[in-house]
């Protein structure tokens, strides 16, 4: 897979489990980069708002994240991402993460618009 831009991409989450999960399907994360660095906020389910920083290494995106849900109650973690293009040129993430606290889960994200 050539090189990959984040900057500008939006992911919505098709797909969420594990200990925890706060995420539910239809939660929105929005991506900009710089480099090599990734940012994104996002929001959806139990998160009122989240960010998330990290940088490709070993061909993936790895990353923390914090995040707090309605009650403004903090949450932390940190995650591996696996990515994947598509056939129609989106792409699709696989987020494998862990929560700081203990507990861990996988979201699936596609791509809401192709750059």
């Amino acid at each position: 897979m050539a090189d990959i831009s984040f900057d500008g991409r939006v992911f919505r989450i098709v797909k969420s489990r594990g200990e925890n999960a706060m995420l539910s399907e239809g939660s929105l994360f929005y991506f900009r980069q710089d480099g090599s660095r990734v940012v994104a906020d996002y929001f959806g389910g139990e998160v009122a708002r989240g960010h998330l920083e990290g940088e490709f290494e070993d061909g993936k995106l790895k990353h923390v994240y914090i995040q707090y849900n309605r009650l403004g109650k903090r949450f932390s973690g940190k995650a591996a991402v696996e990515i994947k293009e598509k056939e129609n040129g989106r792409l699709e993430l696989i987020d494998d993460w862990e929560w700081d606290s203990g507990g861990k889960g996988s979201s699936v994200m596609e791509e809401v618009s192709a750059k």
